[in-house]
Parts: structure tokens; C-alpha cells; sequence
């Protein structure tokens, strides 16, 4: 019982900073700053997003061969809610991706130098789930604020995992 409390509150207080996100960085988007013509728009998913590293291939070397960039392939894994529609959309809490592919380029060949920085401004191309911005989903979505971040060995198989609470948002 009391954990159940604590989830709910921990939950409004995610809302909560996301109002304010949006509050800040919505009206820099909505001038067109934003880049190509893009702009960003709600109703922004509030979750847990899940990276697994399944692939990573140098892509540059030094003068001595040391690879320097690699480009590493993620699993990505996304539970969550549509944040502005709690009660009115049915199941808008139990938003789930799973398994989409995401290109990172990292310093390192695994997962241990990714970074908040790096994460914010991913792009999840036709990933958006039904009903939250529209009926059909499948718009493009962006992740716009990472909450927090660890890294870890969630299945004990020795290699790192990312775990984070996320907001994304649509890029419209």
C-alpha cells in the first residue's frame, strides 16, 4: 500500500516538472528555433526508458589506430504514460515500445560513456504510440528531458545497461 502512494507521488511530481519544462522550453520551439522547420508539441510521455546495447562498429581512428568513435546499435525499451490524459484516454498509462533499434556514436564501444547530454535530443522516428497525440500514432517523438540516469547491469550478463526516466515530446 504504501508503495503504491509513493509511485503516485512520485508520479505528480513528475507532471509537475514537466509543466514546467514545457512552460520554459515549448515557446523557443514554437518560434521556429527549433531546427528544420520542426517544432516541438505535447502531450509529452512521461517514462522509463530501458537502452541495451546489441552491436558497436569503429567508425574513426588516431594516427595510432585507436578508435576514437564508435557507433554503437541500442535496443530501446519505453513504459510510460501519455501525460495529459490520465483520465480521459483509456490505458494512457500503460504505453509500451519495445525493441527499437537507436544509433548512438559514442567514445567508448559499450554504453559506459553515454551521457544525459548525448540522450537529450534522441530521435525516435514513427515510434509515437496510439491515442496520446492522435488516434493512428506512429508520429516521430523526441527525447527532450532526461530525469535521471544510471547505468547498470540489470540481467547480470556483465554488460551495462541504461535505465532513465524520460520526457519526449512530439516533433511536429
Amino acid at each position: 500500500m504504501h508503495k503504491k502512494l509513493l509511485n503516485k507521488v512520485m508520479l505528480v511530481t513528475i507532471l509537475l516538472f514537466v509543466c514546467l519544462i514545457l512552460g520554459t522550453s515549448t515557446n523557443v520551439f514554437a518560434r521556429g528555433e527549433g531546427g528544420g522547420g520542426l517544432t516541438l508539441s505535447g502531450p509529452p510521455l512521461v517514462g522509463t526508458l530501458t537502452l541495451d546495447m546489441v552491436s558497436s562498429v569503429c567508425e574513426d581512428t588516431d594516427a595510432f589506430g585507436n578508435c576514437t568513435l564508435y557507433t554503437v546499435s541500442v535496443s530501446a525499451n519505453f513504459s510510460g504514460c501519455c501525460a495529459d490524459c490520465f483520465e480521459a484516454c483509456k490505458n494512457s498509462c500503460n504505453i509500451r515500445a519495445k525493441g527499437v533499434p537507436l544509433t548512438l556514436h559514442l567514445s567508448s564501444p559499450d554504453l559506459s560513456t553515454l551521457t544525459k547530454d548525448i540522450m537529450e535530443g534522441t530521435i525516435m522516428k514513427n515510434q509515437a504510440p496510439k491515442g496520446c497525440y492522435s488516434q493512428t500514432g506512429g508520429e516521430t517523438i523526441i527525447l527532450q528531458d532526461v530525469i535521471t540516469f544510471r547505468l547498470t547491469d540489470i540481467d547480470n550478463d556483465g554488460q551495462m545497461e541504461l535505465v532513465a526516466k524520460v520526457i519526449f515530446l512530439y516533433l511536429i
